[in-house]
């Protein structure tokens, strides 16, 4: 199995992240609205900004999970925007589809709310993949390691 870059994993993660916020930010006027209404209508108050504060490092931990995920896919499906698109809809598939159809069953979320978010992340997860994966380089593989105490030559 190859070695992963973390440090460029985190980095596109961290990248990917915020595409997924300004996305959220940028849609917060049609999005929060029909969050606010679906709240309403289960009898609670809208959470305030300091109780939403924890929910800010959410998109950099599924960025991050997105990066790691297109470094694990390029040995098999290769390099490129195909792979970093492959990686942002299987997250979005296990972050944002699966669980959304199982609330949706059940009557957790309304109809309205469930065919407005499922293909905005549908759109933004495979965009932020993009950017994510496009700053993920495998590591060096011309550094040096320590053999038997003599220092190789591995490129």
């Amino acid at each position: 199995m190859a070695t992963l870059n973390r440090k460029r994993i985190i980095l596109g993660g961290i990248v990917a992240g915020f595409v997924i916020v300004i996305a959220e930010i940028a849609t917060e006027p049609i999005i929060g609205s029909l969050r606010s209404e679906w709240l309403a209508e289960l009898g609670l108050a809208v959470p305030s900004e300091a109780a939403m504060a924890p929910l800010l490092v959410m998109p950099f931990l599924i960025g991050v999970v997105m990066v790691w995920l297109y470094a694990n896919l390029r040995s098999r499906y290769g390099t490129g925007p195909k792979t970093a698109i492959l990686a942002g809809l299987t997250v979005w598939f296990l972050e944002c589809f699966s669980p959304s159809v199982a609330m949706l069953a059940t009557g957790l979320i309304p109809s309205r709310l469930f065919f407005v978010l499922a293909p905005y992340v549908l759109v933004v997860s495979p965009l932020a993949a993009l950017a994510g994966a496009k700053l993920y380089r495998d590591p060096d593989t011309s550094a040096t390691t320590q053999s038997a105490g003599a220092t190789i030559a591995t490129g």
